[in-house]
């Protein structure tokens, strides 16, 4: 789409960080299922947020040239935020909650907001790790938890793309795994309360010091 913009070499890529405040961008591969999957969530995103000179979402084909080397990207899809050149935000693995979190923050750095107070953090130097959680790394190699792991994706892809709404219905969606663990925090509170003291029970037989009393 017309909002977002393929990176081919590093001079493009040394262009678009120069001339624009905030760059959002998306590292792929062709033969990346996942990365097509949330390919056109991506794209929704850069139209809604995307401003020229101010704000930038690029695509980067990590078979095609070093960029994605120089910031260490391991796994695919990996989505990078950069403020003034400095990377402030990663999200790894096809999370479209995660993804639109990332750039509603992104969009407040537009608007005069320092990374520090945005993300909680001053930033990345190349080849440094990720600050957010990744969606991927917390998977067992466990069919069960692959085949659950592609139900959350696909869910949160649907509920996002026919909402007007794309951030506040994949937050709130019944996919998004930080809803799952609210509520089971819920349940492990309840289930810890201690149990009401039981009453004391009636003396059934006298002492020697109750017959005397008598």
């Amino acid at each position: 789409m017309g909002n977002t913009q393929h990176i081919s070499d590093q001079v493009e890529w040394d262009m678009v960080l120069e001339k624009t405040q905030v760059v959002v961008v998306d590292f792929y591969a062709d033969w990346c299922g996942p990365c097509k999957m949330i390919g056109p969530h991506f794209e929704r995103l850069a139209d809604e947020y995307a401003k020229p000179k101010r704000m930038a979402f690029v695509k980067v084909n990590t078979e095609k040239g070093s960029i994605g080397q120089m910031y260490g990207v391991r796994s695919l899809p990996t989505f990078k935020v950069l403020h003034k050149g400095i990377v402030v935000e990663t999200v790894t693995g096809a999370n479209p909650a995660a993804l639109a979190g990332a750039i509603v923050k992104a969009s407040k750095l537009v608007q005069g907001g320092s990374s520090a107070e945005v993300f909680g953090n001053r930033g990345q130097t190349l080849g440094g790790s990720g600050s957010s959680g990744s969606a991927l790394g917390n998977i067992s190699f466990d069919p069960r938890s692959i085949i659950q792991h592609l139900i959350t994706i696909i869910g949160l892809y649907l509920v996002s793309f026919f909402s007007s709404d794309a951030y506040r219905s994949a937050k709130n969606s019944y996919f998004n795994i930080e809803n799952k663990k609210s509520d089971t925090r819920a349940v492990n509170t309840s289930a810890a309360r201690p149990a009401a003291p039981a009453p004391p029970k009636p003396k059934t037989f006298k002492t020697l010091a109750d017959l005397s009393s008598e």
